[in-house]
């Protein structure tokens, strides 16, 4: 199942308020966990990492990677 999201994102600190947000497309896949879950980034910053799938196998919760 597929879900998309339009998303804005503002630097929460006072300091930054000139710092126009940013907005852009968010496709969400359900079962799936992005870790790590908080990333802070600043425009060209880069960050690794991993998509999980969340699966039940014979009554318990298995990550895949």
């Amino acid at each position: 199942m597929l879900f998309f999201f339009q998303v804005s994102v503002r630097l929460p600190h006072p300091e930054y308020h000139h710092v126009p947000a940013i907005e852009m497309q968010l496709m969400v896949v359900a079962n799936l966990i992005i870790d790590p879950g908080d990333i802070y980034l600043l425009e060209g910053d880069s960050v690794q990492y991993h998509i999980l799938q969340v699966s039940f196998v014979f009554g318990r919760l298995c990550f895949m990677t």
